[in-house]
């Protein structure tokens, strides 16, 4: 993490810029590309993301620990329930 944390936003940053090169010289039909992974209107890499992201700052657990706190029934199960019960009905 010490070569990670002072280039955060250089890393973000090279993140989005490579995303944008692959999107726009390697991916020529992006709804055909992206068909396998959708289920309804959901792309599922991006839930599942979305997920992990919204996860593990929620309950502070170290990166390291990732694989396993996120699948700790007692975890996850109240973790679940205020994202996607709670959450939309209070909004």
């Amino acid at each position: 993490m010490a070569l990670l944390d002072p280039y955060l936003i250089v890393w973000i940053f090279a993140a989005i810029a490579i995303g944008l090169l692959i999107g726009r010289f390697l991916i020529a039909d992006p709804s055909a590309f992206f068909a396998p992974l959708t289920v309804g209107t959901t792309n599922l890499p991006l839930a599942i993301s979305l997920i992990v992201m919204r996860y593990l700052p929620a309950h502070q657990s170290p990166l390291r620990q990732a694989t396993t706190s996120f699948f700790n029934p007692r975890l996850l199960g109240p973790s679940m329930l205020r994202n996607w019960i709670i959450g939309p009905v209070v909004m």
